[in-house]
């Protein structure tokens, strides 16, 4: 039998599950968007960043592969505004660096 009463991740597959429902960029196939990588200035085997955007939907992604915390800046054609965090508060992507916790990542979508 699986005990099915202790699941400490339930909210956060929950909310990823319902991002992906409700977000056209996130879609599969052709009905979604191609996964398109934003260059960084340095750190580019350590942090990768992509976005997803589909009628006016985007979705990005920046992901620390390492145990160290990282710093980058995001190529100039990266998306830049006001963006949702998905997991927290409102967020501000700009030319400035990017701190990245070790093994943190930042999901952030424009609605």
């Amino acid at each position: 039998t699986i005990d099915w009463s202790n699941l400490p991740l339930a909210n956060f597959y929950t909310t990823l599950f319902k991002l992906k429902e409700d977000n056209e960029a996130l879609w599969n196939g052709a009905y979604g968007a191609p996964a398109k990588r934003i260059n960084t200035s340095s750190n580019t085997a350590n942090v990768y960043a992509f976005v997803r955007e589909k009628n006016k939907n985007q979705v990005i992604v920046l992901l620390n592969f390492t145990d160290k915390e990282q710093e980058v800046t995001l190529d100039e054609d990266a998306p830049k505004g006001e963006f949702n965090k998905v997991f927290g508060e409102s967020y501000e992507l700009s030319a400035a660096p990017i701190k990245l916790a070790p093994w943190e990542y930042i999901i952030l979508t424009n609605n």
